[in-house]
């Protein structure tokens, strides 16, 4: 991959003349023995109950295993009601195939969290708690199996906001969650909405990390005829969701709210200039004082972004706007816009990070790739050993005894080495 991975900081940036070269970088964020992270990634279960059947009323997202159904063996069809949205993968379920993915791509640790077809925020809240209730006790039973490889971001009843704040206090204590994924507005609501603050200030108390992705906006099947204005939609939505963020005084009230949004913030770090100079020129109080919140909570290191725009330009403009400790790796790995096009979501490594970045200081590179997402995480990155670490381990002890871990043969490297 090229343009769908290239970030960059002019900052960081390499000049054309300096004689360290990409194969450098990537062997210095593999010497640095930083765990490399990405942060943003989905997940969801291999079956889970048709929640039409299971609430009595259409509109849900349901799965089908049916092999005639779907164009490539051991895929499945993502279903609206019964109406074909979109074709997935086995690794959208399965975490040993997203190691198989994870250690050739360098990923020591995925970020998990739903798809946004499953918010069900305009869904009965008793019905949208219980189906994430479903959905987050997959997915911690997935991390399970590999918990020094995986983080985990509940979903949540947000149209309810006591009901979320149940769930969110929930899967962070007793699942170990390090956080929520949410959506950029709840239904008619603003993020900076008055009913949703007690979930903010919950989220801060409980030492959340909240990633904020676009909602689904348009559940119809996705095909080409929806694909410019979805494309062009959720930029502009994550903009919108930013502004909110930031001139509602959501930082400013609680400065300990460990926030993210994805796809670098939509379109709001090339219209910043445009909203700031809007706010700053009106002659309403209220928008000035808007002005004012924003430009403090602008800081450098405030909230992040992740880093996919799908070109260097883009990129390159992203770092220089929110600063390189605001920019976290992330891919939308299985498949990058895969719930746009319609295109399976069995795609290998949507970017290498270690090669992608061929323009990166090696410092620039570290940053995005482990400090920035590790100080968000904080106490929820698991201990792990990086997944280079992994191999030349496995490497090493075949070399002198060809060793065969508990008499089960059939166990895959990486599982040895998560288990060990």
């Amino acid at each position: 991959m090229t343009d769908a991975g290239a970030q960059a900081s002019p900052a960081g940036q390499r000049s054309s003349s300096s004689s360290s070269s990409a194969a450098d970088a990537s062997k210095g964020v593999k010497e640095s023995g930083k765990t490399r992270i990405d942060f943003h990634t989905h997940i969801v279960p291999r079956t889970w109950p048709d929640p039409s059947r299971r609430y009595g009323y259409g509109g849900f997202f349901n799965i089908d295993h049916d092999p005639a159904e779907v164009e490539t063996a051991g895929n499945a069809r993502l279903l609206k009601d019964s109406e074909p949205y979109l074709e997935l993968g086995p690794n959208c379920w399965d975490v040993d195939a997203r190691l198989v993915d994870m250690d050739a791509a360098g990923i020591d640790v995925q970020v998990l969290s739903t798809i946004p077809e499953m918010f069900s925020y305009w869904a009965k809240p008793e019905d949208t708690a219980d189906l994430a209730r479903i959905l987050n006790n997959d997915m911690a039973e997935q991390i399970g199996k590999h918990p020094n490889r995986f983080v985990g971001l509940c979903t949540v009843p947000l149209q309810a906001p006591d009901l979320a704040i149940t769930e969110l206090t929930r899967c962070v204590k007793e699942l170990g969650f390090a956080g929520a994924i949410v959506g950029t507005y709840v239904n008619e609501w603003n993020l900076d909405a008055q009913e949703l603050i007690p979930f903010w200030e919950a989220a801060e108390d409980l030492g959340a990390v909240v990633f904020i992705h676009p909602n689904n906006l348009d559940t119809k099947r996705a095909s080409d005829d929806l694909l410019v204005p979805r494309i062009v939609a959720m930029p502009a939505e994550l903009c919108h969701s930013v502004t909110c963020f930031l001139t509602g005084g959501l930082l400013e009230n609680f400065p300990k709210l460990k926030v993210c949004f994805a796809n670098g913030g939509g379109t709001f770090p090339y219209v910043r200039g445009q909203i700031e100079q809007e706010l700053s020129c009106s002659s309403s109080d209220v928008l000035l004082d808007a002005a004012a919140r924003m430009a403090c909570m602008l800081e450098p290191g405030r909230f992040a972004v992740d880093s996919i725009v799908h070109s260097r330009d883009a990129t390159e403009f992203l770092f220089k706007t929110m600063s390189s400790d605001s920019v976290v790796f992330g891919s939308d790995y299985p498949a990058p816009l895969g719930g746009l096009t319609g295109r399976r979501s069995n795609d290998k490594y949507p970017v290498d990070p270690l090669t992608a970045y061929d323009y990166l200081e090696q410092a620039t590179l570290v940053a995005m790739l482990c400090d920035n997402p590790a100080n968000i995480l904080q106490e929820s990155l698991p201990a792990t050993t990086t997944a280079t670490e992994e191999s030349a381990a496995l490497t090493k002890e075949d070399e002198v005894d060809d060793v065969e871990v508990d008499g089960d043969s059939d166990k895959s490297a990486t599982e040895v080495a998560s288990e060990r």
